[in-house]
Order: structure tokens, then sequence, then C-alpha cells
């Protein structure tokens, strides 16, 4: 029993410090491009690239890394990550040219975070059943406490040492992510799962699929016994009115990996739907764009709260101290959010509309604070609503998707994202160049924010509609019935009075 606790706990806390480190050292590049483009000579445009690369990367490398762990785990994949990632920063240290930052600071290093963080969720999720959210709500609260360390330890170590001998410590923060993934084992739960395929079913009669699984996967006699029997092509309409092997198939997914139940199940079980069948649903779609469109706001205005606070006379001290609030603020909320949205009278979809349009309010307010405490506040604020949306959004998928595509439906939407992380940068990159202000950007970014408050509104009114048309349908059936039983009463008393 405590071994395996002990894995538990080893799980969580390698977890949680690679998000810890990976989303911490990605938020801090707008620490970066301010020393950057004043020694490079360069566009704020051209440098944003950087961090956008590096953040997209670790978002879009999801089916590749998924790939890599199915073959060589997920042990093998963090420690492959870390290095590459800290030796991506120790080059950096060395470079003279626009393009070296690029190549080492923005692509190379991004590739190391999306290995070691696909590397750390597949870990969480594979070792944990019962207790997943509680460890992923743990895990997922790295992201905002990396944020605040690592913006409250660069600026003093820039300061000290300058920024390409902190280029040094980054690489030596980043490569730990190796003695994380080295922790990342795995319980016997689990190990007993991949090496069979068993299903956790009681019966009084257990009988065998074929002998040549007769250890490791049975069924109940009476489904094997009846009318479809188990012929070589299974009938996925027929296997679902069995209601115990519907509740054995819907827990699959605990017990038995993909590749293992793509081996069970024929061509002729698997259910054919269009490949764009997620994009006839409406709600969906507009999900899908209120994300993009909400990511390619989401790095900006943090990435440049450094910069602008500088450029309005704040001490480096107080600055840090105000994006530290972001991080603080977001691993809260994350956490709150998360318990909230767990009770069934949360209505989630305009749970998110909520914390969409205090974004859209924050941004276009940022431009008449003044204090460094206003802008505190602005920063607690904007780091709880980032946090909730990220929360809420596979939720809200969850809600709005059938669950045999649930999987499908969060990739796509996690690539959406990606792209938004990708572009949102530079794009507003391009707005300061033009007009040399920040306060453009945040205008700017108010507006792109506001298309995504329409967009999750729609996704809001849609889910009203579908919420009043039942209750009309339950009402309309109540008085059919209630006409039905009132004509059968009145046939009953003529064929007494008969």
């Amino acid at each position: 029993m405590m071994p395996d606790y002990i894995r538990c706990c080893a799980i969580v806390f390698a977890s949680f410090m690679i998000v810890f480190i990976n989303d911490g050292t990605m938020c801090i590049i707008g620490i970066y491009v301010s020393y950057w483009k004043e020694e490079l000579n360069v566009t704020r445009f051209q440098l944003d690239w950087i961090g956008s690369l590096q953040m997209g990367l670790s978002f879009c490398l999801g089916p590749l890394a998924g790939k890599l762990i199915r073959k060589f785990g997920y042990r093998l994949v963090t420690v492959g990550g870390g290095l590459l990632s800290g030796v991506s920063f120790l080059i950096c240290a060395f470079t003279a040219h626009l393009s070296m930052l690029y190549i080492f600071y923005g692509l190379t290093s991004g590739i190391g975070f999306g290995l070691a963080y696909m590397s750390a969720v597949v870990a969480v999720t594979l070792n944990f059943d019962e207790k997943r959210p509680l460890a992923m709500g743990i895990v997922s609260c790295g992201t905002g406490l990396g944020c605040s360390v690592m913006s409250l330890l660069v600026p003093i170590l820039v300061e000290k040492v300058g920024w390409r001998n902190s280029m040094y410590v980054l690489s030596v923060i980043t490569a730990s992510v190796c003695v994380c993934g080295t922790l990342l084992t795995t319980r016997k739960r689990a190990q007993d799962a991949r090496r069979s395929t068993m299903f956790p079913l009681t019966g009084p009669q257990m009988m065998a699929l074929d002998p040549t699984r007769n250890a490791s996967l049975h069924l109940p006699a009476e489904l094997v016994q009846s009318s479809f029997a188990l012929q070589s092509t299974w009938d996925i309409g027929e296997l679902e009115k069995h209601t115990r092997l519907a509740h054995l198939l819907g827990n699959m997914g605990s017990f038995v990996f993909m590749d293992q139940l793509d081996r069970l199940l024929t061509m002729g079980a698997k259910r054919k739907t269009s490949r764009f069948q997620l994009f006839k649903n409406f709600q969906f779609d507009l999900l899908l764009i209120a994300s993009f469109i909400y990511t390619l706001t989401l790095m900006p205005p943090i990435v440049y709260l450094f910069d602008r606070l500088r450029q309005k006379q704040f001490p480096d001290g107080v600055v840090s101290a105000v994006i530290s609030g972001y991080g603080f603020a977001g691993a809260s909320i994350r956490l709150l959010v998360g318990i909230i949205a767990s009770f069934s009278w949360c209505k989630k979809r305009s749970f998110m509309l909520i914390w969409v349009i205090l974004t859209c309010v924050l941004s276009i307010s940022s431009n008449y604070m003044k204090e460094s405490w206003q802008f505190g506040v602005y920063s607690c604020l904007l780091g709880g609503a980032h946090g909730a949306f990220i929360v809420l959004q596979p939720l809200v998928v969850a809600e709005i998707v059938p669950k045999d595509d649930l999987t499908e439906g969060l990739g796509i939407m996690l690539l959406g994202s990606g792209i938004g992380y990708l572009i949102g940068t530079p794009l507003m990159a391009l707005v300061y160049d033009y007009w040399k202000d920040y306060d453009a950007c945040y205008l700017a970014c108010s507006l792109i924010v506001g298309v995504a408050a329409l967009s999750v509104a729609c996704i809001v009114v849609t889910e009203v509609k579908q919420i009043l048309m039942e209750q009309y349908e339950k009402k309309l059936k109540r008085m059919i019935e209630a006409e039905l039983s009132e004509i059968e009463r009145r046939n009953r008393d003529s064929s007494s009075s008969l």
C-alpha cells in the first residue's frame, strides 16, 4: 500500500514541477524582449515571434508527442524534452543574432517544453482514475505559481548578471525536468492494466471470448448467448441494447489501452462517422472560434506588461511584483473555478461568458490606470480570468460534444488554441510598431476579445433555447397526457352509464 501511495505522490509532484518550470519559463519572454530590442536593434514584431514559436509549438506538438510517448514511454520522452530545452537555453547564452534566438529560444525549446508537458499530462491521466480531477487540479496550479516565481526571479537575475548569463540558470532549471521525468513511475494498477485486458466485471458465469485470451478478457455468458452472438464483426447498435455490455464498453477506457481495444474490436464495430462530423455541431464551431480569438489575446497583455510598466517609470521590483500577481491569482482561481464547475447547478457556458466579458473590460480599462496598485489588481484579475477560461474550456467541450467524439474535439480545440498562441503576440506587435503605444495594443486586445464574447454569448443563447424547448416539450407532453386521461375517463363514464 505504501509504495503505491509514494508513486502517486511522486507522479503528481513531478508533473506539477514540469508544468511549473515549463509554463513559468514561457511566461517571462516579455522580460527578455525589452533587453533584446535594445541590443539587437530590431522591431517588436520580429522579437515577438520568438515567444510565439515557443508557446505555439508546446501546444501544437500534442499529436507527435503522443506517438512518441506511445512508442518510448513518457519517462524517456520527458527526459528528452528536458535535455532539448536545457541545451537550447545554453546555446542562447552565446547567440549574437536574431535567427539564433528564433531557432534555439523559440523552436527547439518549444519542442522540448511540448514533449515534457504532454508526458506529464499522460502520466497523470494513465495513473489516476477516481482521483484524476484532484491530481490534474494540483498539477494545473503549476502554471500560475511558475509564472509568479519566474517573474520575480528572472528580473533580479538579469539585473545582477545580465541576460546572457541568466541563460545558464534557465538552462539548469529547464534541464532539471529530466530529474522530474525519472519520477514519473507507473503505478502497479496501471501496469496490470497494460499487461492484461481484464475487465472488472463480476457475475455468476464468466465465459472467455476465445481460448488465446482465457486469462485476460472475459464476458458474461448471458451476453454471449444472446441473439447477436459474438461474430467476427459486431453490430454496435446491437451491442448497445444490452445494458451490461454497454456498461462494460463505457468503462473500457479506464482499464485498457486504445491499441488493445482496436485489436479486439473489428472495423465493423467502429462507429462510421464523417471526419468533419464535429464541425456540423454549431455550438462546437462557435466555441472553436471563441477559443481561437481568446488565445490570440491571452499572452500579449502579460508579455507586454513588463515593458509597459517600465515605460511608465515604475521600478523593476514593483513591475515584478505586479506580474507575479498574475500567476498567483491564476493558480487560485483555477482551483476555485474547478470546484464551482463540479456542482450540477453551475451553468458552465454562462460562467465562461462572465470571465470572457471580464477580460474584455480589463484590457480597455488598463489604459486609464496610473497607480501601481491599480495595475496589481488588473494583473490579478487578468490572471484569474485567463485561468478560469482555460479550466472551463474542456468542460464546455464535454457538454456540447458527444462522448465518443470528446477526444477528437479536445484535440481540435487544443490545436486552435495553439494557433492563437502562435500568431497572437506578433499580431499585437504590428499594432505596437505602427502606433508606438502599448495602450493601442490593449485596446485592440479588448476589441478582439469582444468578438470572442459574442461567440460565447451565442453558445449561451443556444443553450437557453434548448432548455426552453425541452421545457415546452415536457409541458406539451403533460398536456397531452392530461387530455388523454380526460378522454379515457369520459369513455369510462359513458360506458358505465350505458
